[in-house]
């Protein structure tokens, strides 16, 4: 397991530890954001997502490689996970919504692997940058 300095404790800390903030994120997002904004159109709530990660995107953008965690990182993890929590819901029910109700069992499964294989391709091109760096 790799450990890293964690800034606000002056010790170490797991890295796995430091995505947990991100999924509490998303996780808000998708029980909360969704009850405020459920009135509203859901392709209108997935481009709002979309557009709240695009900005997280480009906030994360900006950090130099000095960047600690809390103070340069965690803002911008905690906003892509709002948006990325506030896009999944709506996507997922069009998604799944629009297949013959036969075929909803394989669309979610589709849907499920595609996220999943999408973020284990992310991760490795992003570790390949950092380094190659």
């Amino acid at each position: 397991m790799t450990r890293a300095a964690e800034p606000w404790s002056g010790g170490t800390r797991s890295t796995d530890n430091s995505i947990l903030p991100f999924a509490a994120s998303i996780l808000v997002a998708t029980q909360v954001v969704e009850k405020i904004m459920q009135s509203s159109n859901l392709q209108v709530r997935g481009l709002i997502g979309l557009v709240v990660v695009a900005v997280a995107l480009g906030w994360l953008t900006l950090l130099d490689a000095d960047a600690e965690y809390s103070t340069g990182m965690f803002a911008q993890l905690m906003v892509k996970g709002l948006g990325v929590g506030t896009a999944l819901v709506p996507f997922s029910v069009v998604i799944v919504s629009s297949t013959a109700l036969q075929g909803t069992g394989i669309t979610a499964g589709i849907l499920q692997t595609t996220l999943t294989i999408g973020s284990s391709l992310g991760v490795n091109a992003a570790t390949d940058c950092v380094r190659q760096s």
